[in-house]
């Protein structure tokens, strides 16, 4: 076992010391399980992933959209990560205007249906307008 102490040029210096759990019989060994507890780390090439893009137009307030992807897709026991970003009307780019779009649930359906519910708001001394917003989803 090592302690760390303090040294006088302020870096780190180890010490060893016997530690108080040994069993005395020696070069102690980690214990290997005897079954392992799974099939080893997954690779991307091992993991069926989906990735989309949905755009609608929303106003400041609540909103709860749905996305369709197919039910060869999403289920109810699929893994989604969803995020939101304000997007120019024409371009479909990403920009940073003064909405503020928020995502609170994200819940994949039997059916191939995920319903993403949040909230657009505006600064209380700007005029609210449309806005266009796309939901970059990833199913796992």
């Amino acid at each position: 076992m090592t302690t760390p102490s303090s040294r006088p040029d302020g870096g780190p210096s180890v010490t060893t010391t016997k530690s108080s759990y040994s069993t005395g019989l020696g070069d102690e060994h980690p214990l290997t399980p005897e079954h392992p507890l799974g099939p080893g780390p997954t690779t991307a090439a091992d993991v069926h992933m989906v990735v989309d893009h949905f755009f609608f137009t929303g106003r400041p307030g609540d909103f709860k959209q749905p996305l369709d992807w197919g039910a060869n897709i999403v289920s109810s026991v699929t893994s989604v990560w969803v995020s939101a970003c304000e997007v120019h009307a024409a371009t479909h780019k990403p920009i940073s205007g003064v909405a503020r779009v928020e995502i609170r649930d994200v819940c994949p359906q039997d059916g191939g249906r995920v319903f993403v519910a949040g909230s657009i708001k505006w600064p209380t001394s700007t005029t609210p307008r449309d806005i266009v917003v796309r939901l970059s989803a990833l199913a796992i």
